[in-house]
């Protein structure tokens, strides 16, 4: 009977050590939250501030939405449309990239990264530096190069790309 009574206190005792614990966690998520909050939108603007520098941006709303888009920008100086900011996002085995994706005249003018979770994120970051160097548009998308050491990775930003342009061309967001 005493093991018995052991076990008990043994296990009130855990049991009470964990309530505190996710009393705590609770706690500090309440506070971290809205830190995480304010910097996460802090980075997305300057993100859009680095892809059409000098422009106000306003979030539209997704009229034909693909899974990957989770919000689209107008960029614009006074009433003159400099074009689209996609916030786009995918994942693969190796992790999850989440790219900002600037789009003018039917091509893509600059691509950023928001988050890389990839294994190998710096040969990732790599590859989209060096997209920076081409016109990216729906007919050289396919002529995209991958195999850059980190090939799962290029491949989910390329396929990143092709669906902002795809977006973009289907005319969901302009006349």
């Amino acid at each position: 009977m005493s093991n018995y009574k052991s076990y008990l206190k043994t296990g009130l005792i855990l049991a009470a050590i964990t309530a505190i614990c996710g009393i705590m966690i609770a706690l500090l998520n309440g506070v971290t939250a809205p830190i995480i909050e304010e910097n996460n939108y802090k980075k997305e603007q300057e993100t859009l501030a680095l892809i059409f520098y000098g422009a106000t941006f306003e979030n539209l709303e997704i009229k034909e939405n693909d899974s990957k888009i989770n919000k689209v920008y107008l960029a614009k100086v006074n009433d003159e449309i400099l074009g689209y900011v996609y916030l786009v996002s995918g994942k693969n085995a190796y992790g999850t990239i989440e790219l900002m994706i600037g789009i003018s005249d039917g091509s893509v003018c600059a691509v950023e990264i928001i988050t890389n979770t990839q294994s190998f994120s710096k040969v990732v970051n790599q590859y989209v530096n060096d997209l920076d160097n081409l016109d990216i548009n729906n007919q050289n998308i396919e002529d995209l190069d991958v195999k850059c050491g980190a090939t799962y990775g290029a491949k989910l930003v390329k396929e990143l790309i092709k669906v902002a342009l795809d977006h973009y061309q289907g005319g969901y967001l302009h006349e």
